[in-house]
């Protein structure tokens, strides 16, 4: 089966929409991934992400590997947010799978390629998204994600993880702050996603609906959440004159 060019092109743009994130011990060593998107509201940059990988310990963000000094430039991240819903329904606020914290301006994150001498043979920006966040997904649609999975240690200086890409999702349904998405395939396995939770799930329109927080191989579905619930925190955040 052939595959147009302007799919070829998309699935490209895909591979750049999610961005490395690492949770980091006392002696900085990556000990744990997920991953984040780079979101641009107004004049105001941010990092969404999900809470349940993000939510404990300390988080750093890859930007680029500088051949200068031969090492991997990082972002370390300060305070993240998490987003609570009150319910009529229910006595106590519910956390939605959500986080995000402010960078600043200067922040960018690369996609780089290196050949076995550790030259960078290629290398593109990850794709920052202006956006308000309020995309809603409808079932004629096709959406995609990426991220990067099996993680593993080379050795004392060297962290790897594999690029993936994962198109062809449908919408199913919605369920309270969460859009439901069907893989076109059978579920891999959760091993074949970790590195993944927190990572964009976006359209052919090239915009932003959810995040990735969970799969479920017995319904062989990816369930998201939804950007334009949480798109009012966001907000108010923004406008709140304390964070600036």
């Amino acid at each position: 089966m052939s595959v147009s060019s302007e799919t070829i092109e998309w699935l490209q743009w895909v591979s750049l929409t999610s961005i490395p994130l690492y949770r980091i011990d006392e002696q900085d060593k990556p000990v744990g991934v997920a991953s984040g998107c780079l979101v641009t509201i107004g004049d105001r940059k941010l990092v969404l992400s999900v809470s349940h990988a993000t939510g404990t310990g300390r988080w750093i963000a890859e930007m680029r590997f500088d051949p200068a000094i031969g090492k991997t430039l990082i972002h370390y991240f300060g305070a993240q947010w998490t987003v609570q819903r009150l319910y009529q329904s229910k006595s106590m606020p519910e956390e939605l799978d959500f986080s995000f914290t402010e960078v600043p301006a200067e922040f960018h994150s690369m996609m780089q390629e290196r050949n076995s001498t550790g030259v960078i043979v290629n290398e593109r920006p990850r794709h920052e998204f202006m956006t308000a966040l309020q995309e809603v997904p409808c079932n004629e649609e096709v959406y995609a994600f990426s991220g990067r999975v099996h993680p593993a240690q080379l050795d004392d200086v060297t962290f790897w993880l594999q690029p993936t890409v994962y198109p062809g999702l449908k919408y199913l349904r919605t369920e309270g702050d969460y859009y439901v998405f069907k893989l076109p395939v059978d579920h891999p396995g959760h091993d074949s996603f970790k590195g993944c939770s927190g990572a964009p799930i976006v359209d052919r329109k090239r915009q932003v609906v959810a995040l990735v927080c969970s799969g479920d191989i017995e319904s062989n579905t990816i369930t998201g959440i939804a950007a334009r619930y949480v798109a009012e925190a966001i907000h108010a955040y923004l406008s709140s004159g304390d964070n600036a």
